[in-house]
């Protein structure tokens, strides 16, 4: 099975856990790494690969995942997507 389940980022909405949790692990480490480990096969991918899977995702980040990623880019977020806009625009 894909990493990606039957979701769809071009159509976004509900992500599956395992790739809002690899995103929040990321943000966690501090949003550097280039690559993550996604899945509970352990798989790592390019950064850039997860953040493209999230960037139509619906989900609400978690507040302490939230005051992380508004401390990086010093913008307000309340979706994972645009966490992801705000982080991939650096």
């Amino acid at each position: 099975m894909s990493l990606l389940g039957k979701y769809d980022p071009r159509r976004g909405g509900h992500a599956p856990g395992h790739l809002r949790d690899a995103f929040y692990a990321w943000i966690e480490d501090g949003a550097e790494a280039e690559t993550v480990t996604v899945g509970y096969d352990d798989v790592e991918k390019p950064a850039a690969w997860l953040l493209g899977a999230l960037w139509n995702c619906t989900d609400v980040v978690p507040g302490d995942v939230r005051q992380k990623v508004e401390g990086i880019v010093d913008a307000r977020v309340g979706s994972v997507a645009s966490a992801v806009r705000h982080l991939k625009r650096g």
